[in-house]
Order: structure tokens, then C-alpha cells, then sequence
């Protein structure tokens, strides 16, 4: 998987806690481990239709359908990084979506339902088919959804109010005609 161009922890370190989201760099920290965690996904979904080649075709083209999907994701995130000047190099992340799909015996690479249920389908699958607790783990509570700003469609900040009037808080004012 080329990790490009995140900077990786070895397997089994742990990446720094995140710093505080009422901090443009805490905002910045959950950002970055959302684009990787949509980057291994991408490759996820890619591999598994690679690999297993016996199962059902609709299983396959499901699969192949997200691509697009997080590659989407990622790029909105991405994009939205660049305009707050959050780099995706500036802390390092984890493959902790991606080695257990690959590496661990038992695990994914071994069985396609397995794969089915690789905590990364999470987001491929709607809240009311996820068991409760990995919706409590994939979820963030609702007080920081309220605290991140404003999600339109899914969309990280899409609708402008993330920074620069600090992380999570109404965007600068700049006139009477901003309101």
C-alpha cells in the first residue's frame, strides 16, 4: 500500500494522542487520521477484490463500488486540509486499518467473511447494520459532532465553518455583509 504521504508509525506503536479540538491543530489531528483511515480503505476494498476472485460478482462489484466513494471521501478531506494549511505529514498515523486485513492469521486475508467484517466496512455499511459497539467505537459522541463544525452530506466542514475562526467555531466575521 503506498502510504504517501503520511508519515507511518512501525507496527504496534501508537500514534500521539490527538491534541485538543478547540485547537486548529487538534482539528488538524483528527483530519489527518480520517484521510488515512479513507486511504486504507480505498486499498482495502481494491485488495479484496483482488484477492478473493471466488466469490459472488455482486460481492466484487459492491466492493469495487465503494472505491470511488472513499476515494471521494478522501479527496474532500484532503482538499478541505489544504485550505486550513493542516499538512497530512505533520503527526504520524497508524495502519492499524490495514495490517490485521493482511498480515493477521484468521483475519480477513484468509476469508472474504472476514473481510466482511473488517471494522473499515464500517463506513460502507449504514448505523443500523453496525453492532452497537462499533458504532460507539467509529462514532465520535455527539457533543464533539456538534464541536467539529458543520457537516453537510457527510462532508467534513463543507459548509465553511471549520477554522479559521478556530476549530469548530463560526467563521470570521469580516463586515456587516458576512452575516
Amino acid at each position: 500500500m503506498d502510504t504517501a504521504p503520511f508519515q507511518i508509525l512501525a507496527e504496534g506503536r501508537k500514534p500521539p494522542r490527538p491534541r485538543g479540538l478547540n485547537t486548529p491543530e487538534g482539528l488538524g489531528d483528527r483530519m489527518r487520521t480520517a484521510a488515512f483511515a479513507e486511504k486504507q480503505a480505498i486499498h482495502a476494498f481494491r485488495w479484496a477484490c483482488e484477492r478473493f476472485q471466488d466469490v459472488p460478482g455482486e460481492l466484487r462489484a459492491a466492493w469495487a463500488a465503494l472505491i470511488p466513494e472513499e476515494e471521494k471521501h478522501y479527496r474532500l478531506i484532503v482538499t478541505r486540509m489544504a485550505e486550513l494549511g493542516f499538512a497530512l505529514d505533520a503527526r504520524p498515523v497508524t495502519l492499524n486499518l490495514w495490517w490485521p486485513t493482511v498480515s493477521t492469521a484468521g483475519s480477513p486475508n484468509e476469508d472474504p467473511a472476514h473481510f466482511h467484517r473488517w471494522p473499515g466496512l464500517g463506513a460502507a455499511r449504514s448505523a443500523d447494520q453496525r453492532p452497537a459497539q462499533l458504532r460507539r467505537r467509529v462514532l465520535p459522541p455527539a457533543g464533539l459532532r456538534r464541536r467539529a463544525g458543520p457537516v453537510a452530506g457527510g462532508r467534513i466542514g463543507a459548509a465553511g465553518g471549520c477554522c479559521p475562526g478556530g476549530a469548530g467555531g463560526a467563521p470570521e466575521r469580516h463586515g456587516p455583509d458576512d452575516a
